[in-house]
């Protein structure tokens, strides 16, 4: 797009990421060119061959990805993360809940299967799950070595908004719908 604003006269127009970026009028961009060379995020590159699993294959590897999962949401509210958001504030407990893992609803595996074993390309999970509480169910996308590339919610988070604890990024946020923020103390 940035070498159409300078057309006719491109030979000059650099890329916006450096070396990364292809001026797709003068280069050719190679075939096996991966989604990590071209530095796209994890969860949006379409490269490799998607499989989706019945149910009957998940295992205890799918569900300790979930547990990372609910683990990285549940610390976004731990006392100790609070406290350095905004020290100036009365520490208080949050009026968000410790989530815990129901069960699986989808597994789908991004095999790449040109890129080494240990790369985090190689293979990348995007996986939907719920939890016990309140039946929230989350979105994860994961990589072969547990690092979480995106998570959010799915179910509707609007009506988390009555008791939202304000230190919380609010998709993040399931509470007790009976208690508002300021009653937790």
């Amino acid at each position: 797009m940035k070498s159409l604003l300078h057309f006719p006269h491109i030979e000059d127009v650099k890329g916006v990421r450096g070396e990364k970026a292809v001026n797709i009028f003068q280069d050719e961009i190679r075939e096996d060119r991966g989604c990590e060379e071209a530095d796209m995020p994890i969860w949006s590159c379409v490269c490799g061959t998607m499989k989706k699993l019945p149910g009957r294959e998940f295992n205890d590897l799918h569900k300790e990805m979930a547990e990372v999962g609910l683990g990285h949401i549940n610390s976004l509210h731990s006392p100790s993360l609070l406290s350095k958001v905004d020290s100036s504030l009365p520490l208080r407990r949050s009026s968000c809940i410790d989530l815990s893992f129901k069960r699986l609803l989808h597994v789908f595996i991004n095999e790449n299967e040109n890129k080494p074993i240990n790369s985090t390309f190689r293979r990348v999970y995007h996986m939907t799950f719920q939890t016990n509480e309140l039946d929230t169910i989350w979105d994860l996308v994961i990589d072969n070595q547990l690092n979480i590339k995106q998570v959010k919610q799915a179910s509707l988070y609007q009506r988390f908004d009555v008791c939202w604890d304000k230190r919380v990024p609010q998709p993040f946020c399931v509470c007790d719908l009976s208690k508002k923020a300021e009653d937790i103390i």
